[in-house]
């Protein structure tokens, strides 16, 4: 009798774990795809699960909607979906398990929305998970460890967030990782071994951050990128040791920075097929050498199309004659520089140089 009753309650505990009602969606409209390749329309009261569709559902986007919580189970019980986008749908939190038994999604955007913190246990049960894009939200924190331990996670985008520093145990373990898309935030400084855990990544985006340091060892481990963008940024030198000896990149990005120079020991460092210089305060005798530098590398020097026009100045003489690159700081050739920026008519765009 006893161990008939207690069958009986792992039989009922069994059901109602298994039937736990999901009220996280109300009258969700969004749009799916079905394995066979068709689309439609529906709404969704509850979980976007299996049981919700009349046949196996491999995307799932969800557009203006009003979704503030993604809690546990929102998307639940799914095969064969691979894909699902939250675009503007005032995501203002994501919950650890809001995505479960789903064992082949691969790619989940929330976008444009008002995300404001990415925290950890939210994506480390999904077994062929690739992309992330988290692009116009509010986010100011990112917990640590919250894109740890995916072997497969291939592409985050966190570009247009609120994020004031980058923190290399956001990704431990996550080895496989080849492009981090962060522009567009309030980064001021990249820390020493900023990409140890990341030996494989190939496109670096930092553009339009508050960059104004790149610790030494910054980019340790790295040997080859496709890209690495520091565009517009307030970078005014870059340590010698950022970079590993013979690092190549095919582009790299430092226009709109407050660079004067380059130092030898950087450029003697580096391999590069494009770079970008416009709108820095170079001193004109360290622009030359770093010219001359491109040039014995058969190496591109790539105009902005920010500084497009003729009246555009390149580069600043020191204020003291000097007849080689002096590898200081010259914060007077700096304002002259900008000061000059600020008088070209008709006037420049906003991001051919940083005059703030």
């Amino acid at each position: 009798m006893r161990l008939f009753s207690i069958c009986t309650f792992l039989l009922f505990f069994s059901k109602s774990a298994f039937s736990t009602k999901c009220v996280s969606l109300e009258d969700v409209k969004m749009t799916v795809y079905s394995s066979g390749g068709v689309s439609y329309e529906t709404s969704i009261t509850g979980c976007i699960e299996r049981v919700a569709f009349p046949n196996p559902v491999v995307e799932v986007y969800v557009k203006h909607q009003n979704i503030p919580r993604l809690g546990r189970d929102s998307v639940r019980n799914m095969k064969h979906l691979h894909t699902v986008t939250f675009d503007n749908c005032g995501v203002k939190v994501v919950a650890p398990g809001a995505f479960r038994n789903v064992p082949n999604l691969k790619s989940v955007r929330i976008v444009s929305g008002v995300l404001e913190e990415v925290p950890n246990g939210v994506f480390s049960a999904l077994p062929k998970l690739g992309i992330l894009k988290f692009h116009r939200n509010k986010i100011k924190t990112i917990e640590r460890g919250a894109f740890a331990g995916i072997s497969t996670l291939k592409q985050v985008f966190c570009d247009h967030n609120e994020l004031r520093e980058w923190d290399p145990r956001w990704f431990t373990n996550s080895t496989n990782l080849e492009i981090v898309d962060f522009q567009r935030n309030k980064i001021r400084s990249l820390p020493r071994r900023a990409f140890y855990d990341l030996p494989n990544v190939k496109e670096i985006y930092f553009e339009y951050n508050e960059l104004e340091t790149v610790q030494p060892e910054a980019f340790t481990t790295l040997q080859k990128l496709k890209y690495l963008g520091l565009r517009y940024n307030r970078l005014k030198s870059l340590d010698s040791k950022v970079f590993p000896t013979d690092m190549i990149i095919d582009t790299l990005t430092i226009d709109a920075n407050y660079f004067n120079f380059l130092s030898r020991k950087v450029l003697a460092a580096l391999v590069v097929k494009r770079l970008t210089v416009d709108g820095n305060p170079w001193k004109c005798l360290c622009l030359d050498r770093v010219l001359l530098w491109l040039h014995e590398m058969n190496a591109t020097a790539v105009r902005s199309d920010n500084c497009v026009g003729g009246s555009v100045p390149v580069c600043s003489f020191a204020s003291t004659f000097s007849t080689s690159c002096t590898e200081m700081v010259d914060n007077d050739v700096t304002r002259r520089y900008l000061d000059e920026l600020r008088k070209v008519d008709p006037p420049l765009d906003k991001y051919c140089a940083r005059l703030d």
